[in-house]
């Protein structure tokens, strides 16, 4: 065994019995305050009757005023109308990057040359899932199918 190796088990084995060692001492504290709990509950007086504690004085009452006014409700405001603009904004953030990728693959199919369709049948022919996931791959499929119409 190497020299290092032994001077590093040496420490660890030193380190141990430190650890017991406390160990050791606080289970026998632990039993000393137990020996002298059980010590003072059997000092107890042994004739079943509680200390007599007198009863907690109740507060006073409080009289209720009935109320002058009835309570308002809070005000909430009217939202806003939102343009569609930024409605639309507002779904697309809401969404991954792939997924804003296929919507706009399909809301452009009907603006798209076809030169774009004819590279995107293409690719859709070339596609291979490699080491993607399933999901990836076949978002993949789904944006190339919608920019080939």
């Amino acid at each position: 065994m190497d020299p290092a190796d032994q001077d590093a088990v040496r420490c660890t084995l030193e380190a141990q019995e430190k650890l017991l060692g406390k160990h050791d001492q606080l289970l026998t504290d632990i039993w000393t305050l137990l020996q002298t709990l059980n010590a003072s509950v059997t000092n107890l007086p042994s004739s079943g009757q509680a200390e007599q504690v007198p009863p907690p004085v109740e507060a006073p009452r409080a009289v209720l005023q009935p109320a002058t006014t009835a309570p308002q409700e809070p005000h909430v405001p009217i939202p806003e109308r939102y343009s569609d603009k930024a409605k639309i904004a507002f779904v697309v953030t809401l969404h991954s990057r792939r997924v804003v990728q296929w919507a706009m693959a399909d809301f452009m199919a009907d603006l798209d040359h076809p030169v774009q369709s004819r590279k995107a049948a293409s690719q859709i022919l070339s596609l291979c899932q490699g080491s993607s996931s399933l999901a990836d791959y076949s978002t993949r499929f789904c944006i190339l199918v919608a920019r080939s119409r």
